[in-house]
């Protein structure tokens, strides 16, 4: 039997080709892995005691920053976050930061991610408004650049996004924003912006339009299309372009409604006229032209000829030959002071072309908008997507407000291709939405207050329209040939809208609409009335046949009764009538309404401006800028001797606004003394101008005898014994400082040495013949020879202008002249007619509250000395003779 194999105790392994040594069971194992954590947030090694203002995860502004460039999007949206924290805890780290800020955040708005745009959309709306307006210039060029670039992205939501980002930039800077466009400038990016404007509405521009068919306007049409919110939004947002580009100012710098007047520019001659006019009722006016005074000599020197005609803006210096450049330019400078007008060039024309253009670009677009929306939004029965397009049929109505009116009040009445164009694509525009008019009154539901607003608001623009379109092709179609029946049928259309608006102006004027939110009448808010005044100037033009002007006009009178005694309507309804009675007294108007002398609308405004004095009456201290409307009208209707002199009504009734003796009470000051200094300073001068042309009646003495013990009474007795002891203390100064070793005293004008014999008599017109020193004299007294004059600067300052007069002028009007002339608010220490600190002050503000010339006194020869008769101080004074003078050294 055979023998068996037992296995071996240990077997050797062998090693295969190449495989390495094998590792043996028995071996350890003493390798090891580690792995790091990154905290890039906080650093138990930073002390951030010291660093500066923190945010509650222990954050700089540095750190902050340094997020913003992070890749993942959830770190650049907490950055921002932190930002917002930081610069509301600490707002002193705005401007000291602004450039890495600027910089860093204009990055974003092109950012990829919706929630880190949304959080820069919330970060800059919160941090551009509470910059000083002087510190953005020098970032506007940045973000704008990266404002236009995220427009013309190619995702539409970034597009979008930056539309809401632009909307913040046309707040902030709105100037900036339009520079560029419709004659605003060559070297801004407002015709960029419009392009993209145009590129998401689809809107092609034609040759002359902003987009001049461009391919980012024909790529962008091609790739997305709008929805209804999204198109709100760039609707929105263009209408507020246009608003700043076209109309930048507003109706009111302080804030409050106030009626606009380019209703009345195409009823003057010129526009200086109207511009006289516009500022008519102004509490002050300035001017910020340079002006250049002629100094009585008989030349001027080679540097004074210098900086004569350097002051003047031409397109050359002087020496310089003049080519034919030079004078277009010198026509530019003309046409822009309205000394020289064109059809063609300048900024006008410029401006008037471009917003042509882009009306007829967005024609097509505005239209298809109100189609789609209006059946919508005007449906009796509400709907989920009403308020999104409601508010597109706003957008739509504002844009067209906007373009349409810079059209039409610029020139709309001719005939040129442009405006024949406007006043054609308005028509279409307002025949679709005429028979929607008035807008939400059909509505069997209840709308919220926002969209009760909109509404409102979209109605005043389609009457402003419409009163547009009624005076342009009033003005047109007289001019017109051809296309007979086509123009009488856009005339019947026309005149059946004007009808139209004018019984819903009345309806609104009256305080009787009524909405499904609110069923019973209210009055009408002052803003409102203010919008509506250009409608109801419109309506009031109407030709003869038309009866709204008498509608209308009767409406306005009954809103004036029936607005607050207290509120902003009165203030404006005053105005609006205070500048109609104005109208018919100014030689330069050359309106259609006109009121006939005798006719009933003669009587209404007749008895409207007598009522005037009661209503300041009423009114007390509880309106002071009410109060001193009224008493600019009343002292512009006394300039322009509106009411005839012989009608004692109107002094009579003013009277006891400035003081009242009761029979059985006593004296009772009267509202006068109760008013702001202002406003006080402007009833005087109301009161001393009509009793001094109510002087020889009863009616002018009552108002004189009321205006003086006004004077006497409460707080202006105290007013006037500090100004006599001011005077007395300045007398005293000067005289010691003029004659220190002399024992003149202060009289009349210091005698001559050894002389004390009366001045002689150069002119004395005495009280009857003294006139006005603010006023233009209607007497002359001819010089025979060259004198030289004293002048005295103020009731308070008694030294004197020496002025020379050659002989052959008038001297009355030369003393005009000079107290007629600007000078600086700090002039002299009181000014008696004004102290508000608007615009330049004139001379003869500081003589007194009502300073008239009685008569000159040779001095010495040929040298004379004015008499100053005050009348409402009842003193005559005279300036002080220089030492110069007296002791023969001039």
């Amino acid at each position: 039997m055979p023998k068996s194999k037992s296995a071996p105790d240990f077997r050797k392994q062998k090693t295969k080709l190449g495989k390495g040594k094998q590792v043996k069971q028995n071996a350890t194992d003493t390798s090891f892995k580690s792995r790091s954590i990154a905290l890039p947030n906080q650093s138990i090694l930073d002390d951030k005691a010291g660093a500066g203002p923190t945010t509650r995860r222990r954050l700089g502004l540095d750190d902050l920053l340094v997020q913003l460039k992070h890749y993942s999007s959830a770190t650049r949206k907490d950055g921002l976050l932190g930002l917002r924290e930081l610069l509301g805890a600490s707002p002193e780290l705005m401007r000291p930061n602004l450039s890495p800020l600027i910089n860093a955040l204009v990055r974003l708005i092109a950012d990829d991610d919706p929630t880190v745009r949304r959080t820069l959309h919330s970060l800059t709306s919160f941090l551009l408004p509470r910059l000083p307006a002087s510190d953005l210039p020098p970032y506007i060029p940045l973000l704008l650049l990266f404002t236009a670039s995220a427009l013309s992205h190619i995702f539409p939501e970034i597009r979008l996004d930056a539309v809401k980002f632009l909307d913040i930039l046309i707040d902030v800077v709105p100037d900036a924003v339009v520079d560029g466009w419709a004659g605003r400038g060559a070297g801004g990016g407002g015709k960029r912006v419009l392009e993209c404007y145009l590129a998401l509405l689809n809107a092609k521009g034609d040759d002359e339009g902003p987009a001049k068919g461009s391919t980012t306007t024909t790529t962008a049409s091609a790739m997305f299309t709008l929805t209804p919110p999204s198109r709100l939004i760039v609707l929105s947002s263009l209408a507020s372009f246009l608003r700043a580009s076209l109309f930048p100012t507003p109706l009111s710098s302080s804030g409050t409604p106030s009626i606009p007047t380019w209703p009345f520019a195409s009823s003057f001659r010129t526009p200086s006229a109207y511009n006289l006019f516009a500022s008519a009722l102004s509490p002050s006016s300035s001017s910020s032209a340079p002006t250049v005074r002629w100094s009585e000599r008989r030349g001027l020197g080679a540097d004074e000829w210098e900086d004569f005609i350097g002051a003047f803006d031409t397109p050359v210096g002087p020496g310089t030959a003049w080519g034919v450049a030079e004078l277009a330019k010198m026509g530019d400078l003309l046409r822009g002071e309205g000394m020289v007008t064109g059809a063609e060039g300048g900024a006008a024309d410029a401006r008037r072309k471009d917003v042509a253009a882009l009306a007829q670009s967005l024609h097509a677009t505005l239209v298809s908008t109100f189609l789609d929306c209006a059946p919508t939004v005007f449906s009796p029965s509400p709907e989920a997507s009403s308020n999104t397009h409601l508010g597109s049929v706003c957008a739509v109505g504002k844009i067209a407000r906007e373009l349409y009116g810079a059209l039409l009040r610029e020139g709309g009445t001719d005939n040129f291709p442009a405006s024949v164009k406007a006043r054609e694509n308005l028509a279409i525009l307002l025949g679709h939405m005429a028979p929607y008019f008035p807008f939400g009154s059909n509505a069997l539901h209840q709308r919220d207050a926002q969209s009760e607003s909109q509404l409102q608001e979209l109605n005043l623009a389609y009457c402003e329209l419409v009163s547009l379109l009624v005076l342009a092709s009033d003005g047109a179609h007289a001019n017109a040939k051809g296309k007979g029946k086509a123009r009488s049928r856009g005339e019947k259309a026309l005149a059946g809208q004007a009808e139209h608006v004018c019984t819903w102006v009345v309806h609104a004027l009256r305080g009787e609409l009524t909405t499904p939110g609110q069923p019973l009448a209210s009055p009408l808010p002052p803003s409102v009335y203010a919008a509506l005044f250009p409608t109801c100037w419109s309506l009031l033009n109407l030709p003869p046949p038309s009866t709204a002007p008498v509608e209308v006009f009767d409406a306005l009178l009954e809103h004036w009764r029936q607005a607050n005694l207290r509120g902003e309507g009165k203030r404006l309804a005053a105005e609006v009538f205070g500048r109609i009675y104005l109208l018919q007294h100014d030689s330069a108007y050359t309106g259609r309404f006109v009121v006939r002398n005798g006719s009933e609308l003669d009587k209404k405004l007749r008895e409207w401006a007598l009522g005037l004095p009661r209503l300041l009456w009423e009114l007390g201290a509880n309106a002071p800028p009410t109060s001193a409307l009224i008493l600019i009208i009343l002292h512009s209707l006394a300039l322009r001797r509106a009411l005839p002199s012989s009608d004692e009504t109107l002094p009579r009734s003013l009277a006891p606004f400035f003081f009242v003796r009761h029979p059985s009470r006593g004296p009772i000051p009267g509202p006068f003394a109760k008013l702001p200094g202002d406003v006080r300073r402007r009833a005087l001068e109301v009161g001393w101008y009509m009793w001094g042309t109510q002087e020889g009646g009863a009616a002018g003495g009552a108002l004189r005898d009321a205006v003086r013990e006004a004077l006497k009474a409460e707080g202006m007795e105290e007013e006037r014994s500090c100004r006599a002891t001011a005077k007395t203390d300045a007398t005293e100064s000067r005289r010691q400082s003029s004659f220190p070793n002399s024992s003149y005293h202060y009289k009349h004008f210091p005698l001559l040495p050894k002389m004390d014999e009366p001045l002689e008599k150069a002119w004395d017109g005495g009280k009857a013949n003294a006139f006005a020193i603010s006023k233009v004299p209607d007497v002359s007294f001819i010089l025979d020879r060259k004198v030289r004059i004293l002048l005295p600067k103020a009731y308070d300052d008694r030294t004197v202008d020496i002025r020379t007069i050659y002989g052959g002028r008038n001297i009355h009007k030369e003393v005009y002249k000079h107290y007629k002339e600007k000078v600086s608010w700090n002039y002299a220490k009181r000014n008696y007619v004004s102290n508000d600190g608007i615009g330049q002050p004139e001379r003869n503000q500081f003589l007194g509250p009502d300073a008239y010339i009685m008569g000159y006194e040779l001095v010495k020869r040929d040298v004379l000395g004015i008499v100053i008769l005050d009348k409402a101080l009842g003193e005559t004074w005279k300036g002080i003779v220089p030492k110069e003078i007296v002791l023969g050294r001039q």
